[in-house]
């Protein structure tokens, strides 16, 4: 194995990609070709599997302590709208699913303590989860535009390969009185980028994900999502990226047909 130090010097010469991929929790293939999809052939794309969604922060930590920060970072799992699922389901016994909800967190409790939910599966609110902020200010390093498309310049991205992150749904909690509550529409993507500026991210951040069920293609300078009507292959329409920008404390949302990576080929 390369040494982890020197492999850090290499890569600081670029911007460097982090993608962390659930396929043990791939039930249909769609994540055959993740690494095809974002490997660009500027060695700066490093891949990690993932079952539990502890594990984003553990790898993370990893790379921060021997200095490898990344400008973008790809987390691929099978999802369900409002929902982000991390799971494994190798043996069936044993199987497994953590599941981070846009719901509130004394829903999410409720839920979890009353055995609502299904054996193996753990329920986690998006609301209030401090350590994505920190994964993103102090884990993550802005863009140079070394390797990344001009116009990501002092940004960072995260990007999900899932089904639905940006599809919303009505968000519910639970209040001291135990009545529920509507809190408002909300989205993986657009709850993640509500949940940074609330906790003080000073970054500059493009969140991505898509509308509906997806799959990822690679494009000319980053990749794109398709849609329905064919479940796979050929057939399927273009879908639009759904993008959560956080700049100055404020949160936006637009429309992109292209997640753009790198700078463009000459």
């Amino acid at each position: 194995m390369r040494n982890p130090q020197e492999t850090a010097e290499q890569l600081a010469q670029h911007d460097i990609n982090v993608v962390m991929v659930n396929r043990v929790g791939d039930h249909n293939g769609v994540m055959n070709d993740t690494a095809a999809d974002f490997e660009d052939g500027n060695s700066r794309t490093l891949f990690f599997e993932i079952n539990r969604l502890g594990d984003i922060y553990r790898r993370m930590n990893i790379l921060h302590k021997i200095g490898i920060r990344p400008s973008t970072l790809i987390l691929a799992a099978h999802s369900a709208p409002g929902q982000f699922i991390v799971s494994d389901i190798r043996d069936a016994d044993l199987k497994h699913s953590d599941i981070a909800t846009t719901a509130g967190r004394n829903l999410v409790r409720v839920v979890t303590e009353s055995s609502a939910i299904e054996p193996g599966e753990t329920g986690y609110a998006l609301h209030g989860m401090r350590g994505m902020a920190r994964l993103v200010e102090d884990y993550m390093q802005s863009s140079r535009a070394i390797d990344d498309a001009p116009e990501d310049i002092d940004r960072k991205k995260i990007l999900f390969q899932a089904c639905y992150a940006a599809s919303e749904v009505e968000s519910q909690d639970i209040d001291d009185t135990g009545v529920k509550f509507v809190m408002g529409m909300d989205s993986v993507v657009s709850g993640l980028g509500k949940d940074l500026a609330a906790n003080g991210a000073q970054s500059k951040v493009d969140i991505y994900g898509a509308p509906g069920g997806i799959q990822l293609h690679k494009s000319e300078r980053g990749v794109r999502y398709s849609g329905q009507p064919a479940s796979f292959g050929e057939g399927r329409q273009p879908l639009h990226a759904v993008r959560i920008r956080l700049e100055d404390g404020s949160v936006t949302q637009e429309n992109v047909d292209e997640i753009v990576l790198h700078k463009k080929v000459a």
